[in-house]
């Protein structure tokens, strides 16, 4: 059997991070990153205060959006 692949790294990540459930759609995960990146940068730095990758955590979660979406065509 043949068939595609994909492997996706950082997923958990960005889940986590956002604190999303493993039981968690697509749409939750689209929601929480929509609101995350419309923050101001104090706001972030607030909330998330010395969280791990809190300054590239817009840019994950987009990306991780993306390939779910665009590339793999999941909704």
């Amino acid at each position: 059997t043949t068939g595609a692949f994909h492997a996706l790294t950082g997923f958990f990540v960005v889940n986590s991070f956002f604190d999303l459930r493993p039981g968690d759609t697509l749409p939750a995960l689209l929601a929480a990153v929509e609101a995350h990146c419309a923050l101001p940068w104090q706001d972030v730095q607030v909330r998330y205060g010395t969280r791990r990758n809190r300054e590239r955590s817009c840019f994950r979660g987009a990306y991780v959006l993306h390939v779910l979406m665009q590339a793999l065509g999941l909704d």
